[in-house]
């Protein structure tokens, strides 16, 4: 028994009739490389929908489209490493013109990844030498893009710009830098120009030069330091202060809830390790202090107290003593020496009272 079908159709066979359309009328055809230039009628009633196509070669694929709606499509054919890499290339010449669009314009560059002759070799800089990135400009002489109501947005993975004599980068309402990692400038000098300045750090400020000099030109301009923390000052060489007008010191003496300063000295601590400490005023120098009284000690060497031209006062409300405790007291005077008290006591514990006078010796 003959098998003519393996199963019974369910639905009934499709067909495609082209009775109405498209209609292709060939107006030139190549021999050699099978090239051609055909009219399209596409379907519809009115019989208006027409387009127009240039076939290269046909083993390439290449033809350009030129329909009714003045739109006009260049198609490459494929690319294949079998051809090689300048297979489904558009490639234009020329000395010069114009390219206006009415409307936008959309360029999508896609670079094959896994084609290993698609990929662009850079050199250390990053620099593409080659023709295989997604897109290369090469400008010999200026170039001038303008961008007029909205914005230019560029994004990529690595952005770079080098100017080989100068690059400017210049805002009329501000320019804005923002990084999520590290921000580097290099460069020979840097110079800024601005009316304010005004940085806010939240983690750590450094900076490491070989000299630095801060100017300010304005007589009413001001410098502060303010800081909820410590201020630390180190310096190898020597430290110059000069004030043309007053300066105050204000110290609390407040313990800090982490101190800097380890054995907590006194609130105002000087020191001179390996030379002496002078203090100069033109008019006065006055030393108050409210508890704990006025220690001055030498060591080794002496203590002189001298005044010149006026008069010199220790006073106490309380008792005053002077005292030797290693060698010997005296007290000169070259007009008059005058001790007044209620009651004075002369004692020599262990030698003689000794009173020499020139003139007459008065005892009342």
């Amino acid at each position: 028994m003959a098998i003519n079908k393996v199963a019974d159709a369910q639905t009934p066979n499709e067909t495609q009739t082209l009775k109405d359309g498209p209609q292709i009328s060939t107006a030139w055809k190549g021999h050699f490389s099978r090239s051609e230039i055909n009219e399209y009628l596409l379907p519809g009633e009115d019989k208006t929908s027409t387009l127009l196509r240039i076939w290269g070669p046909a083993e390439g694929g290449a033809r350009i489209k030129m329909d009714d709606v003045g739109a006009i499509g260049i198609f490459c054919g494929r690319h294949d490493k079998e051809y090689g890499s300048g297979s489904g290339r558009l490639n234009i010449s020329s000395h010069g013109g114009l390219w206006k669009n009415e409307g936008g314009l959309h360029i999508v560059c896609n670079a094959d990844a896994d084609d290993p002759d698609a990929k662009a070799e850079k050199n250390a800089k990053g620099e593409a030498r080659t023709d295989k990135d997604g897109l290369n400009v090469n400008v010999i002489s200026g170039n001038y893009t303008e961008v007029t109501g909205e914005q230019r947005y560029i994004e990529a993975l690595t952005v770079h710009i080098k100017a080989t004599d100068q690059l400017i980068l210049e805002g009329e309402s501000g320019v804005k830098i923002i990084s999520g990692g590290d921000i580097v400038v290099g460069g020979a000098e840097k110079t800024e120009i601005v009316e304010n300045e005004m940085d806010i750090i939240f983690g750590q400020k450094m900076a490491t030069s070989k000299e630095s000099t801060e100017m300010s030109y304005d007589p009413r301009s001001t410098t502060s330091i303010i800081t909820p923390g410590h201020l630390n000052q180190k310096v190898l060489g020597d430290y110059k202060l000069w004030v043309m007008g007053r300066q105050q010191n204000w110290i609390a003496g407040k313990d800090a809830p982490t101190p800097f300063i380890i054995g907590k000295p006194p609130a105002y601590d000087v020191k001179s390790f390996l030379d002496g400490v002078r203090i100069q005023a033109m008019k006065g120098l006055e030393m108050t202090t409210k508890t704990g009284g006025v220690f001055v000690q030498a060591q080794a060497g002496d203590v002189d107290i001298l005044t010149e031209l006026g008069e010199m006062n220790i006073r106490s409300t309380g008792d005053a003593k002077i005292q030797s405790t290693g060698g010997d007291l005296s007290i000169t005077a070259n007009a008059k020496a005058d001790i007044t008290a209620a009651d004075i006591d002369i004692d020599a514990t262990s030698g003689d009272v000794k009173i020499t006078t020139g003139g007459v010796i008065k005892l009342n």
